[in-house]
């Protein structure tokens, strides 16, 4: 799974590219600066040879014209020492070019003048090393230069990227939920974005609006539809065994739409729990309870592992009775809804946890989907008529008890798995 990034990551990145791309750029311009300054100094000790050179061979052309009296051997050494040179031949042109040369010298060849037959000199002097030109000052000039010119660009970028892109991704959100109109300087793209976002939010408040009412209203309307065939038939005729029937179904009824208000207003608001020591198992068994009439009216096989007689610890009963109940209900209809000859349904007791109790709650039914922790999430409900409240409110419940929630994949039954973990010891809230 790749890691996401954060937004300054990809800035600190852009700044390390434009660093590596800076180091290039300067040593590739202290190479060409080296380069250019070994080309030139070169070509100025060839060209003070050749002056060189062009004076040592005439003045020992006018040697050789005076004959016997001359010394052209003597002037020539007195050359060499004056001007520094290495070598400093002459003789007939064959000799001169028999003479071996090195690398590692500059050579220049000049005829001499005045001469009929063809005698040239030779001279030659040490190359300049072309590491002598690539020292630090020239690297330090070219490095700075370079950052100098980086460094500005980075400035102007980092306020320019600040102003048009970090600060306007900030107040997007805010924008686009609110009543706040995007800036003229923003950008097009996020100008765009922002009226995009702004018609989305104001589509999906619509969406859960319509959505949680159509199925708030569809569970009261079933609930109110029982009380109401109940009322109509003690009122046809009030015999005592309707008036009955009127008070059993109320009693019935009543909680639970009461319950289905209460998960509603539960669904935007803080739960609260009031922890204390009583038996688990009774408040788990409470739930079994009121899921009973949907187990044997759906014929769904339904069986407890490692359920104590007995486990005491502080929870607020009430409140934990509600998260069992719900993910009992929503197991029978899963069960049910799959249309299988198989309808299991598994609630097993763990105590392996030295710090959490868990109460895990398996069925064979449709399954979660490859993100099971979704299901958390409000609108996110697999029923026809479901809000997803059910279980958002459970899991705050969990959490307000400083425990946890966890949906799975079940292994044994093919179909979904919650784990309700509550810690052993009683939570300060």
């Amino acid at each position: 799974m790749i890691k996401a990034k954060r937004l300054q990551q990809f800035v600190l990145s852009s700044w390390l590219i434009s660093g590596l791309m800076a180091v290039v750029a300067s040593l590739l311009l202290f190479s060409i600066f080296g380069y250019y300054s070994y080309n030139q100094s070169s070509h100025i000790s060839q060209k003070e040879l050749n002056e060189k050179t062009q004076t040592a061979a005439r003045r020992i052309s006018g040697e050789l014209l005076i004959g016997p009296r001359g010394s052209p051997d003597a002037v020539a050494l007195q050359l060499q020492k004056e001007f520094n040179l290495s070598e400093l031949h002459f003789g007939s042109f064959d000799d001169i070019q028999s003479i071996k040369r090195g690398s590692d010298f500059l050579y220049s060849e000049v005829k001499m003048p005045f001469l009929e037959t063809k005698y040239a000199v030779l001279a030659s002097v040490p190359k300049s090393s072309i590491w002598n030109h690539f020292n630090i000052v020239n690297l330090l000039i070219c490095c700075g230069l370079i950052g100098l010119i980086v460094g500005s660009g980075l400035f102007f970028q980092t306020k320019h990227f600040n102003k048009h892109l970090i600060k306007p991704i900030e107040s997007l959100v805010e924008i686009s939920t609110g009543d706040k109109i995007a800036c003229e300087h923003w950008p097009l793209e996020l100008q765009e974005i922002s009226q995009k976002l702004n018609s989305s939010f104001q589509q999906r408040e619509q969406a859960v609006y319509s959505q949680m009412a159509r199925g708030v209203i569809h569970d009261i309307k079933t609930i109110l539809q029982s009380l109401q065939v109940a009322a109509d038939l003690a009122n046809e005729s009030p015999s005592e065994a309707r008036l009955q029937n009127l008070l059993k179904v109320s009693k019935t009824k009543l909680p639970s739409l009461l319950s289905i208000i209460d998960t509603t207003l539960d669904g935007s608001r803080e739960v609260s729990v009031s922890p204390q020591t009583s038996n688990l198992i009774e408040t788990i068994n409470r739930s079994i309870e009121t899921s009973k009439t949907l187990l044997v009216a759906q014929n769904i096989s339904f069986r407890t592992e490692r359920l104590p007689d007995l486990f005491m610890l502080a929870h607020d009963s009430v409140q934990l009775e509600r998260v069992f109940t719900n993910l009992l209900k929503n197991a029978f209809e899963a069960v049910d809804a799959k249309n299988s000859a198989d309808k299991s349904v598994r609630l097993a007791f763990n105590l392996n946890d030295k710090d959490f109790i868990g109460i895990t709650i398996e069925d064979s039914g449709i399954g979660l989907p490859k993100n099971p922790d979704s299901v958390f999430r409000l609108l996110k409900s697999t029923k026809a008529h479901g809000s997803g409240l059910g279980l958002l409110v459970s899991r705050k419940i969990v959490d307000a008890h400083g425990g946890h929630l966890i949906a799975a994949h079940s292994h044994d039954l093919k179909g979904a798995k919650f784990e309700v973990k509550i810690p052993r010891k009683e939570t300060t809230l």
